[in-house]
């Protein structure tokens, strides 16, 4: 496991724990007292708050990314809520949203929304800081229920309002305990966001990025490939674009890039580190350096190993395809990473399946499965 992956199990305990000290004190001692029906009742009460609580929540959030986005001079190409996404394609001359349900390849707990800046004067702060303003709204909300619904006189509608919105609370809460904590998880959180966007240098990169995940977005050719120098998670995924970009060009100068990321891993994440070398084995066997690929697979640790072989990303996928074809040379494996591959293009938008379908059938080529 990485220092992520173990960062990320903690969160998730923690989220358990404070779910477990909601239910065994306030929860359970109204139950007890009789303030909510016991048995089956209580249990499907609960069941019942626990999804309105994850839905609405999961809604809200992305609409505050929304409100946020637009305050901080973004616009928005998509919104992903639970795998239902509302997005922005190019029809023609003209940009129509649409919907597709079930598109899986988000970056966050609940959903995701992509943003892009309107100018270089555009800031995320409000972007990234909204959700947690609205949960900050309905503790307040908590606080008035608890201080005016005396459940020895309410009602018990009153009641069930009263600890119904206790539940639906506290999934945000636990929301929130994961997408504001300060570090890299298992997804991009605002925690992470906040953390790195102090420095001008990872704002400068960040917005670079959306920059260029708009371009490719709606189908353009990004027209300036900027590397910077200082080395970050948010530079270092610009400089890898790059990289990608000088290449097809230049395969030395892409190179240098890559390795001058690689060089310093304690400046980046340990999955950005992953994802990198993962990139470095794609291109060495995209550019017919075999020989070289095999080489630097055995630099590979067994958790760099084992992340490639469990094709996480697409990008890990089509990589894992042609270690299977032109190292193992196995063809159950190579059928098995082709598997996984077309999942995973099932659950993507339209314009980012044209662009990995293109890409997989240059692996096709080079893997020789034509």
């Amino acid at each position: 496991m990485t220092k992520d992956d173990v960062i990320s199990l903690i969160v998730y305990v923690l989220m358990i724990a404070f779910a477990l000290i909601i239910g065994t004190t306030v929860l359970k001692g109204a139950i007890e007292s009789g303030y909510i029906p016991s048995g089956g009742q209580a249990f499907l009460f609960i069941l019942v708050a626990l999804i309105v609580g994850l839905i609405f929540n999961a809604i809200v959030n992305e609409l505050m990314h929304v409100l946020g986005a637009k305050i901080g001079g973004y616009s928005i190409l998509s919104m992903n809520i639970l795998t239902f996404c509302l997005f922005k394609t190019k029809v023609g001359e003209k940009i129509q949203t649409k919907f597709k349900m079930f598109v899986g390849n988000f970056d966050g707990l609940t959903g995701e929304t992509i943003i892009s800046p309107k100018s270089n004067k555009a800031n995320p702060l409000t972007y990234v800081s909204l959700p947690l303003v609205f949960f900050l709204i309905e503790a307040v909300g908590l606080v008035c229920l608890f201080l005016y619904i005396n459940d020895e006189t309410a009602t018990s509608v009153l009641r069930f309002i009263k600890y119904g919105y206790l539940v639906i609370f506290g999934v945000d809460a636990m929301l929130m305990i994961y997408n504001y904590f300060p570090a890299k998880l298992d997804t991009t959180n605002d925690g992470y966001r906040f953390v790195l966007l102090k420095k001008k240098v990872n704002l400068e990169a960040y917005n670079e990025y959306l920059l260029i995940n708009s371009d490719k977005f709606f189908g353009k050719n990004h027209e300036n490939y900027l590397v910077f120098d200082s080395i970050t998670d948010f530079t270092a995924k610009v400089n890898i674009i790059s990289a990608r970009h000088y290449i097809d060009i230049d395969f030395n100068k892409g190179m240098e890039i890559i390795d001058n990321i690689l060089s310093d891993p304690k400046k980046i994440s340990r999955s950005t580190y992953r994802d990198l070398k993962v990139t470095k084995l794609y291109y060495l066997f995209m550019n017919d350096k075999t020989d070289e690929a095999k080489e630097f697979y055995k630099t590979f640790s067994d958790e760099e190993k084992m992340y490639m072989i469990k094709c996480t990303t697409l990008e890990s996928t089509r990589t894992y395809i042609l270690y299977a074809s032109l190292i193992e040379k196995s063809s159950s494996e190579t059928d098995r990473g082709i598997a996984k591959f077309n999942k995973q293009l099932k659950r993507l938008l339209p314009q980012d399946k044209k662009v990995e379908e293109e890409l997989f059938n240059k692996v096709k080529e080079k893997a020789h499965l034509l």
